[in-house]
């Protein structure tokens, strides 16, 4: 745990700011939604969904997304406490190549690190729902900071009447087809639980390493996953 928390620390250097008042991330904030579902699966898993909203790309700033994404983990694991484990549901639907070109491959890097290496939870699926014809191009970016073991439970589907094979589709939102309540009104409520955790959120952004008093290379700059620079200077086949 000690590990972890070095690691974490560390890793919040290079995503500054989360304050739940700036005007980065209430843009993504209102340009996505990230939602827990009340349902658990049968083997008690809790299911977390995440979608854009608004799907204009001139709007959109991956790195406002990378710490909105951080933000709702934090206080989904003090609301949630010990989990039997997670089901993570990606919603591609208006997902475009404008997006993708704000992607940095940094960003990335340091997101497959809290998820991999940092996050206290247990991943017991990934499934991208509404996968876009460029999910080649996606792959080339992350699939290189992915360990097998996250590798192994990343499934790909058309629509969400696939996902039936894994978990009841009753556990989704209405807008899905299932029996909790609406998109809108589960994003609403999170929201709502994040902006409770306003001063937790001013004192965990304090808790940062110094790196300035690191003897020797900085920890997880390039020797973690070893890539810098963004998806604009990637060539992919």
């Amino acid at each position: 745990m000690a590990k972890i928390g070095r690691k974490y620390q560390t890793t919040l250097i290079f995503l500054p700011d989360k304050s739940v008042r700036t005007h980065q991330n209430t843009n993504s904030s209102s340009s996505s939604q990230m939602m827990a579902m009340t349902r658990t699966t049968p083997e008690g898993y809790r299911v977390l969904l995440y979608r854009l909203t608004d799907y204009d790309s001139g709007k959109y700033s991956f790195i406002g997304m990378t710490k909105a994404f951080f933000m709702f983990n934090d206080v989904r694991l003090a609301e949630d406490g010990l989990e039997p484990g997670y089901v993570i549901v990606f919603d591609l639907k208006g997902a475009t190549l404008g997006h993708l070109a704000k992607v940095t491959l940094t960003a990335v890097r340091k997101c497959m690190i809290y998820v991999q290496d940092c996050h206290p939870a247990r991943l017991k699926g990934i499934h991208v729902i509404n996968t876009v014809a460029f999910i080649d191009k996606i792959l080339a970016i992350v699939k290189p900071f992915m360990k097998d073991s996250l590798m192994s439970i990343l499934h790909f589907h058309g629509p969400v009447e696939e996902l039936e094979k894994y978990f009841p589709l009753e556990i989704l939102p209405e807008d899905y087809g299932g029996k909790s309540e609406s998109c809108e009104t589960i994003h609403a409520k999170q929201q709502a639980l994040v902006q409770k955790y306003t001063n937790w959120f001013q004192q965990e952004e304090a808790m940062k390493v110094d790196e300035s008093k690191r003897i020797g290379k900085r920890n997880l700059e390039v020797d973690s996953y070893g890539a810098e620079g963004s998806f604009r200077k990637l060539a992919i086949d």
